[in-house]
């Protein structure tokens, strides 16, 4: 049973982990973007992704009962499970997507980086209690799993956003499939980390790739959820704010 120090540690890191990603997001689109809109599915997120962790958290212990079976990792199976469970995950973010409140403009990519940040705190969550609950102590466990907790709602935060902001620039299937092979990928080596090296650490090789999706997300999917008005706003913002710096 998970004990109640193990559950308010990992909801402290997934937590953190959706400050941190607010800030980093939003915070160049402060006034710009539909506040409420946002917050309203930054809770949905942490609802939803208190329901997909589930099978997320199937995939990462049935793979590794497996793997104590056999003595190795099924790559089959895990990649085949992988691609269910994010197919499901994908297709329901895709549903979602289509909801009239998120289509409006000041919303799109801006509310699906708030609702991948709900949905990526609860994966951080659960990842975090997983790691805790396999150290060898409830010290080592909190510290080696606070990668998880940042990284996490970011990664998926940037997942929603690209898949919405896509699908806002009428490129829907691209932008679906990017984000089906980004978000199985992300599961697959989230096994391989946990299950197979059992080094948490290793999530940390993610960070050059989130970095550059934070350029990209920065550039052009953010803004794609502003309208043409609300845009030229924000980039003459820029422009002044740059200007008083110098």
């Amino acid at each position: 049973m998970v004990d109640i120090i193990t559950t308010q540690v990992a909801s402290v890191v997934g937590l953190a982990g959706v400050a941190l990603g607010w800030r980093g997001g939003m915070r160049r689109f402060y006034g710009f973007y539909d506040a409420p809109t946002a917050t309203r599915y930054l809770m949905y997120g942490l609802v939803l992704g208190a329901i997909l962790q589930i099978p997320v958290l199937y995939t990462v212990n049935f793979t590794a009962r497996v793997a104590d079976t056999i003595g190795a990792l099924d790559l089959v199976s895990t990649i085949a499970m992988a691609f269910v469970v994010t197919t499901s995950i994908t297709l329901i973010i895709a549903l979602i997507g289509r909801v009239d409140a998120v289509r409006r403009p000041g919303a799109g990519a801006t509310t699906g980086w708030t609702l991948g940040l709900g949905i990526g705190a609860m994966l951080a969550i659960s990842c975090t209690t997983f790691i805790i609950e396999h150290s060898s102590g409830r010290m080592k466990g909190a510290l080696i799993s606070i990668p998880f907790g940042l990284l996490l709602p970011w990664m998926e935060a940037q997942l929603v956003a690209s898949h919405w902001s896509g699908a806002r620039r009428e490129a829907v299937l691209r932008s679906l499939g990017s984000s089906l092979v980004g978000r199985c990928a992300a599961l697959i080596f989230l096994v391989i980390t946990l299950v197979v090296f059992q080094t948490p650490l290793l999530i940390l090789l993610m960070l050059p790739l989130l970095t550059i999706g934070q350029r990209r997300a920065d550039e052009v999917w953010l803004p794609s959820a502003l309208d043409p008005e609300a845009l030229r706003r924000w980039r003459r913002a820029l422009i002044e704010g740059l200007r008083s710096q110098s």
